[in-house]
C-alpha cells in the first residue's frame, strides 16, 4: 500500500502540474504570446492541500507572471473523474475523466448527458454542470454572444469550435478533454464545515487561548470555572510543571551568563510558547543560533518529562475551544441538516438519485451579498449540486427502464449496492427505484454526522467495500451467483455499519441530542412513508419465518408465534434452552426449536425497535433532535438494504475492519482514504 500511495501522490503532483500548464496556455494567449515563447510553471507554496503556482511567459523579453491555486477535491480517481478546485480569476472546478476523451464530439456528448440530468433539478435545486463557455470566453469573444443565455452561448461555442478546431486545445489537459465548472458565486459545503470545525485552524486557536489565558494555571478556582470541574487534576498538576521548568531554566542560564540578562517575563513566555507548541525565537543579532537551539532543547526536556500533564492541558484547552465553537455554530449545523433533508426530498420528487452525495459535491446557494459562513437560518440559503457522473433518473418517463448508472461511490458515503448492476438489485430487492434512492439516504446520514461532529461516520465500515472485488472474483471461480456476493458483502458491511453507527452516536450523543431541527414539510411525510415500508418488510419477514417452519404446526400455533411479544418469545426460548418446564424432546429437535425461537426473538426485537422509532417519527410535530433523525434514517437504510432472511448480523465485522488498519501498509485492497471506487 505504501508503493500505491507513493504512486498516487506522484500522479496527483503530475495532475496539478498539468492543470497549471493548462492555465499557462490561457495566460500565454491572454498576452498574445507565441506558443514557442519561453514559459514556465513554478510551485511556490503549499498550505495543507492548497498548492500555489506562479505562471510566467516571456513577452518581448519581459516576464509576465500571475498566480493561481490548485487543490484536489476529495481523493478522486479510479473509475470516476478526478476533480480539482482552481482559483484563476474565478473559482473553477476542473474534472479529469478516468478514460481520456480524445474527440470533440464525444466530449460534447458527455457534457450534454450530464447537463440533461442536472436540468431535471431546475428550478428547485441549483446546480453547476460542465460547460465549454467557462473557458472559451477567456479565449475568444463571440460577435453574437452578448446577451445570449448560458445554453445558447454553449451552442454557439460548440458550433464555433467545430469550425476552428485548433482552439479545442484550450479544453484539453494531457491531450484529453476536461470538464470545467464555474463555482465563483458559491462556497463548497466542505469549506463551510472546515470553518465550523476549525479544520486547519485548531492549532492556532489553541495557541492563542494558551497565550491569552496562561495565568489561570496559578488559580485553580478560575481554571475550573473556565474549563470545567472535570479538569481539576490538570489545574493542580500544571503548577508542578512550572516549578520544574523554573529550576531547569535557571540551571540552564546559570551556565550561560554571557548569553545575556533575561527577565522573569521572558522566562515565563518561553514556557508558554512551548505549551502552545511554538519554538522560541530570539533576536539573531544578539543571540546565536546555537544558544537558541540549546534553549529550546532545555524547555522541551521539561515538556517531555511531563508529557502526560502537558498533553492533558492542551486537550483541556482544545476541548474548551471546540465546545465554545460548537455552541456558537449549533444553529448553523441545524440549518445545514434541515437543508440537506430538503434536498433529499426534492431529489425524490424529481426522480433523481445522485449516488455520490458528500460535502465536496454540495455548495451553498444564498444571497451573493451574504457570507455563507454566517448563515444561521435554514431559510437564508439552500444547497446546490455539482457532479452528476454517478446520477441516474429513477422515475423515467413513460415507464421506461431505469438506465444503468456508473457503479461507483465514495467509500465513506457509499454502500455495497453502489457496485452492482440494476438487474441484480431488481432481482434481490424488487423495487429498484427505492433502493437507488436510499443510496442517497445513506450518504445523507454520513453528511449529517460530519456536519455536527466534523468526523467521518463510517470510517472503518468503508473498508469492507474494497473487499467486493476480491469476493466477486472468488465467487465467480466457485460458480456462485451474483446474489451470493450481494449477501456476503452486505452481511459484513451492514454488521460493521450498525456497530460503528451505534458506537459513534453514543460517543457523540450529547452533541447530537443538543441540536433540534424542524424537518421540512417535503421530507417529514417521506420519512413516514419509508418507515411504513420498513415496518411492512419486518412484519413480512417475521410471518415468512413462522409460516416456513414445520416444528410448530397448525394455524393456532403459528398465529400465537406471530402475535407473541418479544418478551414472551424471549421467555419461551430460555425455557427451551434451560429445559425447565419444556416438554422432553430429542436433542436435535430441541436445537431446531431454540434456533427458530432465536430467529423470532431477533425479529421481534427488531419490530420493537421499529415501533420505538415510529413513535418518534409519527409525532404530530416535525421537530427532531439530530440524533433522532439519524437513527430513523439509518434504520430505514439498513432495514431496506439488509434482508432479514440472511440471518443475524455479525458481531465481529467492525473489529475485522479496524484490524485492516494494522496491515494496511502491505494490503493493497484496503481503502485508507477518501478515494472513488468501482468494481466490475
Amino acid at each position: 500500500m505504501e508503493n500505491e500511495n507513493t504512486m498516487t501522490e506522484q500522479q496527483d503532483i503530475q495532475d496539478r502540474k498539468s492543470i497549471a500548464e493548462f492555465f499557462l496556455r490561457l495566460h500565454r494567449h491572454h498576452y498574445n504570446v507565441d506558443q514557442s515563447a519561453a514559459s514556465q510553471v513554478r510551485n511556490i507554496g503549499v498550505d495543507g492541500s492548497l498548492y500555489t503556482y506562479e505562471l510566467e511567459v516571456d513577452r518581448d523579453g519581459l516576464p509576465e507572471t500571475r498566480r493561481m491555486t490548485i487543490s484536489l477535491i476529495g481523493d478522486g480517481g479510479g473509475s470516476k473523474s478526478k476533480c480539482f478546485k482552481v482559483s484563476y480569476d474565478d473559482l473553477l472546478v476542473i474534472k479529469i475523466p478516468p478514460k481520456p476523451i480524445e474527440t470533440f464530439e464525444e466530449y460534447v456528448e458527455s457534457i450534454s448527458a450530464e447537463r440533461k440530468i442536472a436540468a431535471k433539478l431546475a428550478p428547485d435545486v441549483e446546480f453547476v454542470a460542465p460547460g465549454i463557455a467557462v473557458i472559451m470566453k477567456r479565449v475568444h469573444t463571440l460577435a453574437d454572444g452578448e446577451g445570449a443565455s448560458s445554453l445558447e452561448l454553449e451552442r454557439k461555442y460548440i458550433k464555433w469550435l467545430r469550425k476552428h478546431r485548433k482552439y479545442q486545445r484550450f479544453l484539453k489537459v494531457k491531450g484529453s478533454f476536461v470538464f470545467v465548472m464555474d463555482l465563483s458565486r458559491h462556497a463548497f459545503l466542505s469549506e463551510v464545515l472546515d470553518r465550523l470545525h476549525l479544520r486547519g485552524e485548531m492549532k492556532e486557536e489553541v495557541r492563542a487561548e494558551i497565550i491569552q489565558s496562561h495565568d489561570l494555571v496559578w488559580d485553580v478556582i478560575a481554571f475550573e470555572e473556565k474549563y470545567g470541574d472535570d479538569v481539576s487534576s490538570v489545574s493542580f498538576d500544571m503548577p508542578k510543571v512550572f516549578s520544574e521548568y523554573e529550576t531547569e531554566i535557571r540551571n540552564f542560564l546559570d551556565g550561560r551568563k554571557k548569553s545575556g540578562v533575561f527577565t522573569a517575563y521572558d522566562k515565563h513566555q518561553w514556557l508558554i510558547d512551548h505549551l502552545a507548541e511554538k519554538e522560541i525565537k530570539l533576536d539573531p543579532s544578539v543571540h546565536s543560533e546555537k544558544f537558541q537551539k540549546e534553549l529550546n532543547s532545555a524547555v522541551l526536556k521539561v515538556m517531555e518529562k511531563n508529557r502526560d500533564i502537558v498533553q492533558s492541558y492542551r486537550n483541556t484547552v482544545r476541548n474548551y475551544i471546540r465546545n465554545v465553537k460548537f455552541s456558537q455554530n449549533k444553529a448553523k449545523m441545524g440549518g445545514i441538516t434541515t437543508n440537506v433533508t430538503e434536498l433529499l426530498a426534492c431529489l425524490n420528487t424529481k426522480g433523481l438519485a445522485i449516488r455520490d452525495l458528500k460535502p465536496d459535491n454540495l455548495f451553498v446557494v444564498g444571497s451573493p451579498e451574504l457570507n455563507p459562513f454566517l448563515f444561521s437560518s435554514a431559510d437564508a440559503y439552500s444547497l446546490g449540486l455539482i457532479d452528476f457522473e454517478t446520477a441516474v433518473l429513477i422515475k423515467p418517463k413513460n415507464h421506461k427502464q431505469i438506465q444503468q448508472p456508473l457503479r461507483a461511490g465514495t467509500p465513506s458515503y457509499a454502500t455495497p449496492l453502489h457496485m452492482f448492476k440494476n438487474e441484480i438489485l431488481q432481482e434481490i430487492y424488487g423495487d429498484l427505484h427505492r433502493i437507488l434512492h436510499l443510496q442517497d439516504w445513506h450518504a445523507v446520514v454520513g453528511i449529517i454526522y460530519n456536519v455536527v461532529t466534523g468526523e467521518t461516520l463510517f470510517e472503518q465500515t468503508r473498508k469492507w467495500l474494497s473487499k467486493i472485488k476480491e469476493i466477486t472474483k472468488k465467487a465467480a471461480e466457485e460458480k456462485r451467483p451474483p446474489s451470493f456476493v450481494v449477501q456476503f458483502s452486505g452481511k459484513n458491511f451492514w454488521s460493521a455499519a450498525q456497530l460503528e453507527f451505534r458506537k459513534k452516536t453514543e460517543e457523540n450523543e450529547k452533541a447530537l441530542k443538543s441540536i433540534e431541527i424542524i424537518l421540512p414539510e417535503t421530507f417529514h411525510p417521506l420519512l413516514k412513508e419509508q418507515m411504513d415500508y420498513v415496518g411492512r418488510k419486518i412484519t413480512k419477514s417475521l410471518q415468512k419465518r413462522v409460516i416456513s417452519q414445520v416444528i410448530f404446526s397448525g394455524d393456532k400455533n403459528r398465529n400465537n408465534l406471530i402475535k407473541s411479544s418479544y418478551e414472551e418469545i424471549h421467555r419461551y426460548r430460555l425455557k427451551w434452552e434451560q429445559g425447565g418446564g419444556a416438554p422432553k424432546t430429542p436433542p436435535e429437535t430441541r436445537e431446531q426449536i431454540v434456533s427458530l425461537l432465536k430467529d423470532l426473538e431477533r425479529l421481534k426485537a427488531l419490530q420493537k425497535t421499529h415501533g420505538d422509532i415510529v413513535a418518534v417519527t409519527g409525532r404530530s410535530t416535525a421537530r427532531f433532535t439530530v440524533l433522532e433523525l439519524m437513527q430513523a434514517m439509518f434504520h430505514v437504510v439498513i432495514r431496506s438494504m439488509y434482508n432479514e432472511e440472511w440471518g443475524e448480523l455479525k458481531t465481529d465485522a467492525l473489529e475485522k475492519a479496524e484490524a485492516e488498519e494494522e496491515k494496511s501498509s502491505h494490503d493493497e485492497t484496503t481503502i485508507l482514504y477518501e478515494s472513488t471506487i468501482m468494481y466490475e
